[in-house]
């Protein structure tokens, strides 16, 4: 869940006031050391963005935070949106493990299907259409492996037997000599 700017000011104690502009707030810059009635800083709350007329700094949620608690853009980042190690993915289907040069082995000269669903595709229907190629694929590779073992099975019994005919057409020559 993203995080608004207001909510931001209010985790770092910053006192916001109302203007007299809707989602607009002013407060006093900890830079430029406002005192009293002067306002150089403006928080805009409906495109989470801040800007001291004074000074000029500006940015988004995450940079507000870092320079309010005057750390770097990683470490706010961090602290606002802590890294998750066991968020769940999507399980990877198998056609979607497979390389350019295994796909280019088969045929396939394009990538595999997007996971998301173009503008104004029904999501289901595209997940449904986007399962059915990568099962597609799949298959093909499963049936590209058979046919290569199958094909390397068929070069070893030709090989086998061309040296027994070799063998046996030495013996026949030296058994003639």
């Amino acid at each position: 869940m993203l995080i608004g700017i207001e909510e931001v000011a209010r985790r770092n104690d910053f006192q916001l006031f109302k203007t007299g502009r809707p989602d607009q707030w002013k407060a006093h810059c900890p830079d430029c050391g406002d005192k009293g009635r002067q306002y150089h800083l403006y928080v805009n709350t409906a495109k989470d963005q801040y800007h001291c007329v004074k000074c000029h700094a500006s940015g988004g949620v995450v940079h507000f935070h870092a320079w309010l608690r005057k750390t770097s853009f990683e470490e706010a980042k961090n602290d606002l949106y802590p890294p998750n190690e066991s968020k769940r993915r999507r399980p990877l289907h198998p056609a979607e493990k497979l390389s350019k040069e295994q796909l280019n082995a088969m045929g396939f000269t394009l990538k595999t299907p997007t996971p998301i669903p173009p503008k104004g595709v029904d999501g289901k229907r595209w997940y449904a259409r986007r399962r059915r190629e990568l099962d597609w694929i799949w298959s093909e590779w499963l049936e590209h492996l058979a046919h290569e073992k199958a094909m390397d099975e068929a070069v070893a019994r030709l090989m086998a037997e061309s040296e027994r005919n070799t063998a046996a057409l030495e013996q026949k020559q030296s058994v003639a000599s």
